[in-house]
Protein backbone atom coordinates (compact mmCIF):
# COMPACT_ATOMS: atom_id res chain seq x y z
CA UNK A 1 0.00 0.00 0.00
CA UNK A 2 1.09 3.57 -0.54
CA UNK A 3 1.91 5.78 2.38
CA UNK A 4 1.35 9.48 2.70
CA UNK A 5 3.78 12.29 3.47
CA UNK A 6 3.04 12.32 7.20
CA UNK A 7 3.67 8.61 7.50
CA UNK A 8 6.94 9.02 5.62
CA UNK A 9 7.97 11.92 7.88
CA UNK A 10 7.16 9.90 11.00
CA UNK A 11 9.19 6.92 9.75
CA UNK A 12 12.13 9.26 9.04
CA UNK A 13 11.84 10.74 12.55
CA UNK A 14 11.76 7.28 14.15
CA UNK A 15 14.87 6.23 12.23
CA UNK A 16 16.70 9.42 13.25
CA UNK A 17 15.78 8.90 16.92
CA UNK A 18 17.94 5.77 17.17
CA UNK A 19 21.73 5.77 17.42
CA UNK A 20 21.88 3.12 14.70
CA UNK A 21 19.17 3.10 12.01
CA UNK A 22 19.01 -0.70 12.02
CA UNK A 23 17.57 -0.52 15.55
CA UNK A 24 14.54 1.38 14.24
CA UNK A 25 13.51 -1.13 11.57
CA UNK A 26 11.18 -3.18 13.78
CA UNK A 27 9.36 -0.06 14.96
CA UNK A 28 9.05 1.21 11.39
CA UNK A 29 7.73 -2.10 10.06
CA UNK A 30 5.25 -2.20 12.93
CA UNK A 31 4.01 1.28 12.09
CA UNK A 32 3.66 0.43 8.41
CA UNK A 33 1.71 -2.75 9.22
CA UNK A 34 -1.05 -0.60 10.70
CA UNK A 35 -1.88 0.60 7.18
CA UNK A 36 -2.87 -2.99 6.38
CA UNK A 37 -4.57 -3.69 9.71
CA UNK A 38 -6.64 -0.51 9.78
CA UNK A 39 -6.36 1.74 6.72
CA UNK A 40 -3.75 3.97 5.07
CA UNK A 41 -5.99 6.99 5.75
CA UNK A 42 -6.21 6.27 9.48
CA UNK A 43 -2.45 5.73 9.69
CA UNK A 44 -1.77 8.96 7.80
CA UNK A 45 -3.96 11.02 10.15
CA UNK A 46 -2.44 9.34 13.18
CA UNK A 47 1.10 10.02 11.93
CA UNK A 48 0.23 13.65 11.16
CA UNK A 49 -0.94 14.17 14.73
CA UNK A 50 2.04 12.26 16.16
CA UNK A 51 4.36 14.69 14.38
CA UNK A 52 2.34 17.72 15.50
CA UNK A 53 2.37 16.53 19.13
CA UNK A 54 6.06 15.57 19.04
CA UNK A 55 5.27 11.91 19.70
CA UNK A 56 7.23 10.32 16.88
CA UNK A 57 7.39 6.77 18.16
CA UNK A 58 5.80 3.36 17.72
CA UNK A 59 4.01 3.49 21.08
CA UNK A 60 1.97 6.57 20.21
CA UNK A 61 0.89 5.13 16.86
CA UNK A 62 0.11 1.75 18.38
CA UNK A 63 -2.06 3.28 21.10
CA UNK A 64 -3.99 5.70 18.88
CA UNK A 65 -4.35 4.41 15.31
CA UNK A 66 -7.45 2.37 16.16
CA UNK A 67 -9.16 5.56 17.32
CA UNK A 68 -8.56 7.16 13.93
CA UNK A 69 -10.00 4.10 12.20
CA UNK A 70 -13.14 4.31 14.35
CA UNK A 71 -13.50 8.00 13.54
CA UNK A 72 -13.23 7.25 9.82
CA UNK A 73 -15.94 4.60 10.11
CA UNK A 74 -18.22 6.96 12.05
CA UNK A 75 -17.75 9.68 9.41
CA UNK A 76 -18.61 7.26 6.60
CA UNK A 77 -21.76 6.11 8.40
CA UNK A 78 -22.77 9.72 9.05
CA UNK A 79 -22.35 10.71 5.39
CA UNK A 80 -24.23 7.65 4.21
CA UNK A 81 -27.14 8.57 6.45
CA UNK A 82 -27.14 12.14 5.18
CA UNK A 83 -27.24 10.92 1.58
CA UNK A 84 -30.29 8.80 2.32
CA UNK A 85 -32.20 11.80 3.65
Amino acid sequence: SKIGPSTRALIDAVIKSYAYPVQAFRSCFGILRYAEKYSPEALEKCCRDAINFGKCNYSYVSNTVSTYQKLNQMRRMYFLRIRKL
